[in-house]
C-alpha cells in the first residue's frame, strides 16, 4: 500500500499517519494519537457489517477479550476507497499462542469458551449477509471423503508415481477407514439434535481458532480477525482448534483434556457433544487438504511439491499415533 493511500485512508478516522508497517494481511498504523490496525476487507460490504455486527453482540453481552472496530469520523465502522473496504481496529502487541506450548493454549481455550459462551442467542439483523454452517458437517465430510479416494485412485493409476503419490498410496487404507469411521460415527451421533438447539436459541462461532488469531498480551489471551464468524454449533470451533494442536503434540489426549478442562470452566461440554468431536477429530481433514492442494491447485504460483512431499511424509509418521489417540478417546467417552 501506497503511504499516500494509506494517509487518505486513515484520515477517513480523523487520523494523522506517521508510520505504515505492514503486518501479515494488516497494517500497524502510527498515528499522532496512538496505534491501530487498518485493515483491507475485499468482501462485499454487507458480509462486513455481518462481522461487527457479531462483535457487537458478543462485547455486549460480556465477551471482552478481542480488538474492536473503530468508528470513522462519519460514525461507520467500514470504508471504502478505490473501491475495496477498509476497517480501523484497536490495537494489540503480543505475541501468538505456541500450539506445542501447553499452558498458552489453554488461556486460548479459555478465550474461546467465553467467546462461544457469549455468542448464545445470537440471532442475525435483518439484510444481514449471513454465513449459516449449522447441519453442514455430514454431507461435507462425505464429499471430502469422495474427493479423497478420487485422489487415490490417481495415485494409483499413475504408471510412475512420484514420492508423494508413493506415501499417499503407503497410508490410503487407513485414510479410508477412519473417513468411514468418521462418518458413521458422526450421522449416530447427537450431531443434528444439537444444530436443531443452536438454530432454535441462536449461536455464534470464531470459525477460525488458530493461533494466528489469537494475541497474547499482558498475560491475556484475544481473539482478533471475526472475518470467518458464523452460525454453528461450538464443537466444530473446536475441532478446528484440536486438529492443529494434537498434530503438533503427537496426538496425546492428556494434553487435549488440559485444553477441554480449561474450555469447560466457561462453557461445559457433555458427553454427547464430546463424542460429535471425538467423530469429527476422527476424520483424515488434513490429508484431504493436502492431496486436494497437490492434484487440483498445481497451476498455482505458490503449489510446492516438496513442501507437500514433506507433509503427506509427517503424516505417514503419526498415523499409528493418532490410532491410539482415536482409540484411547472413544474408550474415555464410554
Amino acid at each position: 500500500m501506497k503511504i499516500s493511500d494509506a494517509q487518505k485512508i486513515i484520515g477517513l478516522w480523523g487520523e494523522e499517519l506517521v508510520r505504515l508497517e505492514k503486518r501479515r494481511d494488516a497494517y500497524l498504523v502510527i498515528t499522532r494519537t496512538g496505534k491501530c490496525c487498518l485493515k483491507a476487507v475485499h468482501e462485499k460490504k454487507e458480509k462486513v457489517l455481518f462481522m461487527i455486527e457479531v462483535m457487537n453482540y458478543l462485547k455486549a453481552n460480556g465477551f471482552e477479550r478481542m480488538a474492536m472496530c473503530l468508528p470513522a469520523l462519519d460514525k461507520s465502522m467500514v470504508r471504502e476507497y478505490q473501491g475495496t473496504h477498509y476497517i480501523v481496529q484497536e490495537w494489540l502487541d503480543g505475541i501468538d499462542p505456541d500450539y506445542r506450548n501447553v499452558e498458552q493454549m489453554v488461556k486460548a481455550a479459555e478465550t474461546l469458551a467465553l467467546c462461544h459462551r457469549s455468542g448464545i442467542g445470537f440471532t442475525p439483523g435483518k439484510g444481514s449477509k449471513v454465513k449459516n454452517n449449522l447441519g453442514k458437517w455430514p454431507r461435507k465430510l462425505e464429499e471430502n471423503y469422495q474427493d479423497l479416494l478420487r485422489y487415490i485412485d490417481m495415485a494409483n493409476s499413475n504408471i510412475s508415481p512420484t514420492v508423494f503419490e508413493k506415501r499417499l498410496i503407503s497410508i490410503s487404507p487407513w485414510l479410508e477407514e477412519r473417513a468411514r469411521k468418521s462418518i458413521w460415527k458422526l450421522k449416530n451421533s447427537c450431531y443434528l439434535q444439537f444444530v436443531r438447539e443452536a438454530t432454535e436459541r441462536g449461536c455464534l462461532v470464531h470459525g477460525d481458532p488458530a493461533t494466528r488469531n489469537f494475541i497474547i498480551e499482558d498475560g491475556q489471551v484475544i481473539l482478533i480477525d471475526f472475518d470467518s464468524a458464523a452460525i454453528e454449533i461450538n464443537v466444530v470451533d473446536l475441532w478446528k482448534l484440536f486438529r492443529r494442536f494434537l498434530r503438533r503434540n503427537r496426538w496425546q489426549l492428556d494434553k487435549m483434556e488440559s485444553l477441554l478442562s480449561a474450555y469447560n470452566k466457561y462453557y461445559v461440554l457433555d458427553k454427547n457433544q464430546l463424542k460429535v468431536l471425538e467423530a469429527l477429530i476422527e476424520f483424515p481433514e488434513r490429508a484431504w487438504r493436502i492431496t486436494r492442494e497437490y492434484y487440483d491447485k498445481q497451476n498455482s504460483d505458490w503449489w510446492n511439491e516438496g513442501s507437500l512431499t514433506k507433509k503427506i511424509e509427517e503424516l505417514c509418521g503419526q498415523w499409528r499415533e493418532k490410532d491410539a489417540f482415536i482409540n484411547d478417546f472413544e474408550n474415555s467417552l464410554t
